[in-house]
């Protein structure tokens, strides 16, 4: 029971703490480009110096991670909750 509990905190924290660090990472490097005069290439992920590029929003690029890290993360939180239960139950 206290295995469902870690789980379900692994499986809630993990997902999300990858997204927030992808979606940082991704907006440090627009920052830089853009403080650099350049033109951040969203599909190549490359800054370009030369050409503007149009912005693709975030969630039309990685729509995939997203769905999946909000999926294994309602999954983490129902094991949470399920663990909790029967933990409070056999006190």
């Amino acid at each position: 029971m206290k295995a469902r509990l870690i789980i379900g905190l692994i499986l809630f924290i993990l997902p999300l703490g990858y997204l927030i660090m992808d979606y940082g990472y991704e907006f440090f490097d627009v920052n830089t480009c853009l403080d650099l005069g350049g033109s951040y290439d969203y599909e190549k992920y490359l800054c370009d110096k030369e050409e503007n590029h149009p912005y693709i929003p975030y969630w039309n690029r990685k729509k995939e991670l997203i769905l999946m890290s909000i999926s294994v993360s309602i999954l983490g939180i129902l094991l949470f909750v399920r663990g909790r239960r029967k933990y409070e139950n056999n006190k």
